[in-house]
C-alpha cells in the first residue's frame, strides 16, 4: 500500500473520530523511525484526541496491512508552526509569514520566509528581502506558518 491510498484509507476514520487529517511526515530521531500523523478539528486537538486517534489507527493499521511496521506511530496537532502540506492549505494562509524549503536550489536558494500573498494552480507567491517571488509548488519539499515573534528571535 503506498502513501495515497494509506491517506485515504486514514481519511474517513478520522473523520468517525472528529477530526481532519492534516497531513504526515517520516522523520529519524536517533535509531527511531516516527511516521507523524497530523490531525485537526474545529476547537483544536487535546492531547486525548491524540490518544484516541493513534489507538484507532493503530489497530487500523494493523487490520489493514500494507504499512511500514518499523516506524512507530505518532499523532499531533499541527501546532502554532503548522506545517503545510497541500495547496489548499497555503490558501488558508494568505497574508502570514511562511517558510518554504526546497528539495533543489531554487534561484540559488535552498529556503525562503516571507508573507504568502497569494497560491496558484501549482505556485506559491511569497514576498521576501523586497522582491516577489512565484515559487513552483512542485519543487516544496516542506513548508510551514512562522509566527513573527518566533522568526525575530530565531535571527537575533
Amino acid at each position: 500500500m503506498d502513501n495515497r491510498q494509506w491517506e485515504e484509507l486514514l481519511k474517513p476514520a478520522l473523520a468517525h473520530l472528529g477530526c481532519e487529517y492534516w497531513g504526515s511526515e517520516k522523520r529519524q530521531e536517533g535509531h527511531r523511525s516516527i511516521l507523524c500523523i497530523y490531525i485537526d478539528k474545529p476547537g483544536g486537538v487535546t492531547v486525548g484526541d491524540c490518544a484516541q486517534v493513534s489507538r484507532e489507527l493503530s489497530a487500523l493499521l494493523e487490520v489493514e496491512g500494507g504499512m511500514d511496521l518499523s516506524y512507530s506511530l505518532e499523532v499531533s496537532s499541527p501546532g502554532i508552526l503548522r506545517p503545510l502540506f497541500t495547496l489548499s492549505q497555503y490558501q488558508q494562509f494568505i497574508g502570514q509569514t511562511v517558510q518554504v524549503k526546497f528539495h533543489d536550489k531554487w534561484e540559488e536558494r535552498r529556503q525562503i520566509l516571507g508573507l504568502l500573498t497569494a497560491v496558484g494552480d501549482n505556485t506559491l507567491t511569497i514576498e521576501a528581502d523586497g522582491n516577489v517571488y512565484t515559487l513552483p509548488f512542485l519543487n516544496v519539499a516542506k513548508g510551514n506558518l512562522v509566527i513573527a515573534e518566533y522568526s525575530e528571535a530565531k535571527h537575533e
